[in-house]
């Protein structure tokens, strides 16, 4: 099986709409590629041009997330292997993070018959925000992810202590979407506090037990020579080196 295909997102609900662009390249493969990673331990692998930012590889991956099941029942013996071939944001005044997984998600219903039961999306007038909901009945970290890409250090800052204050209070599925979302802010931070939050809000979320290595893949790209001793101890025990 292999599908190669552009598809288009497009999304007004309020004053402004979401436009999203992404080509997806998927193919059953005896392996997944070596620039790519295995998704949950089943036979679907992921990847993503490393020059896209960081957002915007963080909203694919829980593209494919949401619905690896789906994805690891047409693996055919081998991989799954769903590569993001490029994507585009024709307006940037006309996106949001969010719409990056919406628009992969509908290239699988489009092209693999493969559908996230319950997804909706709807416009926040106060806010002036789209919310997604993603089959769940209530996204309460999706406004923690948003802010831990925000272009403010400080904004990502305080939303990385956010995500540390209350660890008991998520589920396995929060707590694995806020650490792939922390370790993929990390792995780019400019900033030493947001990273030193982002890093100590890790750690905290690994106390639930909820927390798997692969989803802390993203930090092994940091340039530990480069981080201040205590920042690359906090690297090494969180991926136990």
């Amino acid at each position: 099986m292999q599908r190669t295909s552009t598809h288009t997102y497009r999304k007004r609900l309020g004053p402004w709409g979401l436009n999203a662009v992404v080509t997806v390249r998927v193919d059953v493969s005896p392996h997944v590629p070596v620039d790519g990673e295995r998704i949950d331990g089943l036979r679907v692998g992921f990847a993503v041009p490393e020059c896209l930012p960081a957002r915007d590889r963080y909203y694919l991956w829980l593209g494919v997330r949401l619905v690896v099941d789906q994805l690891d029942a047409l693996a055919e013996g081998g991989f799954l292997v769903v590569r993001v071939l490029d994507f585009e944001v024709p307006a940037l005044t006309e996106y949001q993070g969010e719409a990056a997984a919406a628009a992969l998600l509908e290239w699988f219903d489009q092209n693999l018959s493969v559908r996230r039961a319950g997804h909706s999306v709807r416009f926040d007038k106060e806010a002036n925000a789209y919310v997604f909901f993603w089959g769940r009945p209530a996204d309460a970290v999706g406004s923690f992810v948003r802010q831990l890409f925000d272009p403010d250090p400080r904004r990502r800052e305080l939303a990385a202590d956010r995500c540390a204050d209350w660890p008991s209070s998520y589920g396995r599925e929060d707590v694995r979407i806020l650490s792939r979302a922390l370790a993929t802010c990390a792995a780019t931070e400019g900033d030493s506090s947001a990273l030193e939050a982002q890093l100590h809000a890790l750690f905290e979320l690994g106390s639930t037990g909820f927390q798997p290595r692969s989803d802390l893949a993203p930090l092994r790209a940091i340039d530990r020579d480069a981080l201040p001793g205590v920042l690359c101890e906090y690297v090494d025990d969180l991926l136990d080196e």
